[in-house]
C-alpha cells in the first residue's frame, strides 16, 4: 500500500523478512519494529519447531493495521506487503533470491549484505529453533546460513537486528 506523498525514505534495498509466528503480541512487536526500519513486505511461517501456528482473519487485519500505523509514523512512502501463512517446505517458493536465514547452529559465516544486491530475503527461526532438516532444506533451495553471534537470540531479537542491520550496511 502506499501513501499518496512521494517519499525519498525508503530503504534502496527492498527486504522481505520470513517472520515465525510467536506467542502473545510478540510478533506486533516485531512488525512494528522491522516496518519502521524499512522492511518491504513480511511472510509469516510455521515450522517444525513453532510455538504458535495460527494467524486468525483478526489478528492479520490487527497486523495490517499495526504495519500502516508503523509506516505512517516512521513518515514511510509504503506499507510492507503482508504475505498469506506459509510453512516452511513451502517459504522457499514464496521468497525472491538471495534467501538468507540466520540460525543459531552456524558457528562460521556471519550475516553480510550481498554486494549491490536491490532486493533480498531474510529468514528468522521460531522460538523452538529450526531443526537440521530444515536447514538442509533451505541449503537445498540456494539460501545462505549465517551466524548473528555469538550468543543465542530470541527470535524477536533477531529479527530486528537482522533487519537493522542489513538496512543499515545497504543504506
Amino acid at each position: 500500500m502506499l501513501f499518496r506523498k512521494p517519499n525519498t525514505a525508503e530503504p534502496a534495498v527492498s527486504l522481505t523478512l520470513a517472520l515465525p509466528l510467536l506467542r502473545g503480541d510478540r510478533s506486533e512487536e516485531v512488525l512494528e519494529a522491522v516496518t519502521q526500519l524499512g522492511v518491504s513486505r513480511i511472510v509469516p511461517y510455521t515450522s517444525e519447531r513453532s510455538v504458535a501456528r495460527e494467524l486468525s482473519a483478526a489478528k492479520r487485519r490487527r497486523w495490517e493495521r499495526i504495519a500502516r500505523e508503523s509506516a505512517e509514523t516512521a513518515r514511510r512512502g509504503r506499507v510492507p506487503e503482508l504475505a498469506p501463512l506459509v510453512s516452511w517446505s513451502d517459504l522457499f517458493d514464496v521468497l525472491a533470491p538471495p534467501v538468507i536465514v540466520a540460525w543459531e547452529g552456524e558457528r562460521e559465516r556471519r550475516l553480510e549484505v550481498p554486494e549491490g544486491a536491490a532486493a533480498l530475503s531474510l529468514v528468522v527461526g521460531p522460538e523452538g529453533g529450526v531443526t537440521e532438516q530444515e536447514i538442509a532444506l533451505a541449503r537445498d533451495r540456494g539460501a545462505t546460513i549465517v551466524s548473528l553471534g555469538p550468543r543465542n537470540l530470541r527470535s524477536e531479537t533477531a529479527a530486528i537486528a537482522a533487519v537493522a542491520v542489513i538496512l543499515a550496511s545497504s543504506a
